[in-house]
C-alpha cells in the first residue's frame, strides 16, 4: 500500500474514512468511501463529486449544514466561529450563540444517521479479515443502501436492540485512487461545473454573508429586545 501511514487514524489504527451527507430523516443522500484517515474532512469534501457540481445539486439558494471542519460558503451553512462571536458586540454575541445552538440541534441528524446505521448493522464495527479492501467498500456501499431501505419501510431506531444513537468516532478523512462515491438520489453527469469567480476568498466571504442574513430568520431580533 502506497503511503500506508496516511491510513492511520488518531488512535493509530489503520482505517479508511467515509464522508456522507444525510437528510432530516437520517437517510444517506451521498457518500464518499476510501480516503486515508490522515486526510482532512475539508480536503475530501472539496474533491467530491457533490462539491465539484454544487451549482447543479444546490440550486435556488439551497445549502447543506456543516460543522467547523468544513469551509464556509454560500452552499454550506457553518456555525459562527469563536473569534467571530468574541468580536461581536452587545446582543449580537448572544444572538450568534443561539444561532449556533439551533444549528447543532438540526445537524445532530448526522450523528443519528451514523448511529442508526451501525445499530442496523453491527458488523460495521469490525468487518473482519479480508484480502481485498474493495470487498469492504462494496459491503459498506450495500449497507448504506439497506439503511435507507429500512427507513423507507419504517424500521425505526427504537425497534433496534442496543442501538448506538451517538457516534463518537465520526472523524472522517480522505482520498486515494480507490475512493468510491455514490448518491441515493439523482446523480449529475458530465464535467464538473466550477465557476471561475468562486475562489476560496469569494466563497468564504459569501458564506459569512449568508450566515448573517439567516441569523435573523433563525433567531428573530425581537426576541432580544
Amino acid at each position: 500500500m502506497q503511503n500506508g501511514e496516511q491510513f492511520k487514524g488518531c488512535k493509530q489504527f489503520f482505517r479508511t474514512a467515509i464522508q456522507a451527507t444525510v437528510d432530516h430523516r437520517t437517510r444517506f443522500t451521498s457518500y464518499k468511501i476510501g480516503w486515508p484517515a490522515a486526510v482532512t474532512d475539508a480536503w475530501i469534501f472539496k474533491q467530491s463529486h457533490f462539491w465539484m457540481n454544487r451549482n447543479k445539486y444546490l440550486r435556488d439558494g439551497h445549502y447543506i449544514l456543516i460543522n467547523k471542519g468544513y469551509p464556509s460558503t454560500p452552499y454550506t451553512l457553518q456555525p459562527f466561529s469563536e473569534p467571530e462571536i468574541e468580536n461581536a458586540t452587545g446582543l449580537l454575541q448572544q444572538h450568534m450563540k443561539d444561532f449556533n445552538f439551533k444549528l447543532l440541534g438540526v445537524r445532530i441528524s448526522v450523528e443519528h444517521a451514523f448511529g442508526t446505521w451501525k445499530g442496523h448493522f453491527p458488523s460495521l464495527h469490525c468487518m473482519g479479515a479480508h484480502r481485498d479492501v474493495q470487498d469492504i467498500y462494496r459491503v459498506v456501499k450495500a449497507l448504506i443502501v439497506l439503511h435507507n431501505v429500512c427507513l423507507y419501510y419504517d424500521d425505526h431506531p427504537e425497534n433496534i436492540v442496543n442501538i448506538i444513537l451517538h457516534d463518537t468516532d465520526l472523524h472522517t478523512d480522505h482520498n486515494d485512487g480507490d475512493a468510491e462515491e455514490g448518491f441515493s438520489g439523482e446523480t449529475i453527469d458530465g464535467e464538473p461545473n466550477v465557476p471561475a469567480h468562486e475562489t476560496a476568498t469569494w466563497l468564504k466571504e459569501q458564506g459569512y454573508c449568508m450566515c448573517l442574513n439567516l441569523l435573523d430568520e433563525v433567531c428573530p431580533v425581537y426576541i432580544y429586545q
